[in-house]
């Protein structure tokens, strides 16, 4: 589906079919932009403009389910549209995790997963294309809402793993950006797991990041 999309004020951007219809609408909130599409019932938050104008295209693509066409797109709308499949990827992921038995925990934009049975765990970030600094030489979003998704973890008994600069514990970088840090379950099912079993649920957390 074409859109066109017009600035109504500031931090206020709607889109428009062919026939002047509203299709969708991406308004700032705070650092974030929230992303509205006809026919859609939920509200998308991401880090830029251009980013929520490629959700909404992708959401109305898939409502009119075109026959498959080639399409040219300029570099940064197919930088977006690879971060959106790379979220789709990340929540088939955590489907398969379960499977095995872990746990994922929702801290939207963040996901942990945990395995309660080794005591070992992973919290995964959002891209880093998506992260914002929120004052000259301090915390970015990222670390804001990092430290709130630790907060909501602690009442569970899951806590982050300290690395060797005091800070937390990196357990490495995926691909499309998104930081991997190590957690462990205090209270896990296995008094005293065994090395191997340690290493075996972190290459399977490692793996559930994308790593």
């Amino acid at each position: 589906m074409e859109i066109t999309w017009a600035k109504e004020a500031a931090g206020s951007y709607f889109a428009t079919d062919k026939s002047g219809q509203v299709m969708a609408t991406a308004r700032k909130d705070g650092n974030l932009w929230a992303v509205e599409v006809a026919h859609d019932n939920r509200v998308r938050q991401v880090g830029t403009y251009r980013l929520a104008k490629d959700v909404a295209a992708r959401v109305l693509a898939e409502q009119v389910k075109p026959e498959p066409v080639v399409r040219y797109i300029d570099e940064q709308s197919a930088q977006g549209l690879a971060e959106w499949e790379a979220d789709q990827r990340a929540e088939s992921r955590a489907v398969e995790v379960e499977a095995l038995g872990m746990q994922t925990i929702d801290l939207h934009p963040f996901v942990a997963v945990v395995d309660v049975i080794a005591g070992t765990g992973v919290l995964i970030s959002p891209p880093a294309s998506e992260d914002v600094t929120l004052s000259e030489g301090g915390a970015s979003l990222h670390d804001s809402l990092c430290a709130d998704a630790l907060r909501r973890l602690a009442p569970l008994g899951v806590e982050a793993l300290e690395g060797e600069d005091g800070g937390l514990s990196l357990e490495g970088v995926t691909d499309d950006g998104r930081k991997v840090f190590s957690l462990y379950v205090s209270d896990c099912i296995t008094t005293e797991p065994d090395f191997e079993e340690v290493a075996v649920s972190i290459e399977a957390l490692r793996e559930a990041a994308g790593l």
